[in-house]
C-alpha cells in the first residue's frame, strides 16, 4: 500500500468558509484526508460537513460521540458524520484532529467511508467521535468539500488529501 500526497490546504489569515479539493486524480484505490481544524464558533468543539462532487444528498451516516464521561449516539445528519474541529472557546492554539478514509473513490458504485476525530480542548473532557457512512452517488469522486456546521475555519486550519494505491 502506497500513500501519495495529492494536495495540502492551509487556511490563511482571513479564515475560510470551506476547504475544497478539486480535480482529484483517478489513479488510486482509496483516499485519506487528515484535518487539523479550528473554527470561529463559540464552543469548545464543533463539527464539519462533507460533500462529494458538490452533492450533499445520497449520504447515509451514523456514529457515536463521547466526551470522557459518557457516550452519546449523535450523528445521523447525512453529511455531518462526526469529524471534529476545535471551537473558538477551546484553549488557545489548540486544533481538533480528524481522519476520513474513503474506499473505492474512483468507481461508479457506492462508496463507503469512515471518520474519527477529536475536538481537542486541553481540558478534562473533550469530544471524540467515530462514524461510518455510505455515499450512493453513481460517479467517481472528483471533488471533496469540507464545511463547518456553522461559522468558518480559522487561520492555520489544514487539510491534506492522500491517494492510496
Amino acid at each position: 500500500m502506497a500513500f501519495s500526497l495529492v494536495t495540502r490546504t492551509v487556511v490563511g489569515s482571513g479564515g475560510a468558509s470551506s476547504i475544497q479539493f478539486d480535480n482529484i486524480p483517478q489513479t488510486g484505490k482509496d483516499l485519506v484526508i487528515w484535518v487539523s481544524s479550528r473554527t470561529n464558533v463559540s464552543n469548545a468543539t464543533t463539527f464539519f460537513n462533507l460533500s462529494f462532487n458538490g452533492s450533499t444528498s445520497s449520504f447515509d451516516t451514523i456514529g457515536v460521540a463521547g466526551n470522557g464521561n459518557s457516550v452519546i449516539t449523535r450523528f445521523t445528519t447525512p453529511t455531518n458524520f462526526g469529524s471534529e474541529a476545535a471551537g473558538n472557546t477551546a484553549t488557545a492554539n489548540i486544533f481538533g484532529n480528524s481522519q476520513i478514509y474513503l474506499a473505492n473513490y474512483s468507481t461508479v458504485s457506492n462508496k463507503g467511508f469512515i471518520g474519527d476525530g477529536v475536538g481537542e480542548n486541553n481540558a478534562s473532557t473533550s469530544n471524540s467521535t467515530l462514524s461510518r457512512g455510505l455515499w450512493s452517488g453513481n460517479s467517481a469522486i472528483t471533488s471533496i468539500t469540507l464545511t463547518p456546521t456553522s461559522g468558518n475555519f480559522l487561520q492555520h486550519t489544514s487539510a491534506s488529501l492522500y491517494i492510496i494505491s
